[in-house]
């Protein structure tokens, strides 16, 4: 007999959550913040591809400021490690910087 109950993760602190926002920060615990670490990536890709008619460097530009925003956010709700944010801002601020420059 299979017990479906059974998992890698100890899921009982998803169990007891009342909302979303709860059940979201057990789950992203529970990967070791790495749940809303690949939200931030995939959404930094689908934003890349969906501004990619404008041009690449428009296009990393547009969802580099997005991705930014968000994962500001999401620190704030502490959902991603702080050394991610500082990581995503500083390389979009580069870029931007670089962006200036080379007009």
């Amino acid at each position: 007999m299979v017990n479906a109950t059974k998992s890698v993760y100890d899921l009982t602190n998803t169990s007891l959550t009342d909302n979303i926002f709860d059940f979201v920060k057990e789950v992203n615990n529970l990967t070791g913040q790495t749940f809303m670490t690949g939200i931030l990536l995939v959404s930094f890709i689908i934003l890349f591809i969906a501004f990619r008619d404008k041009g690449t460097n428009d296009a990393i530009l547009g969802a580099g400021f997005i991705t930014s925003v968000i994962a500001v956010l999401f620190t704030a709700l502490n959902l991603v490690p702080r050394w991610v944010a500082i990581l995503i801002f500083s390389s979009y601020a580069l870029f931007f910087t670089y962006r200036m420059i080379k007009g």
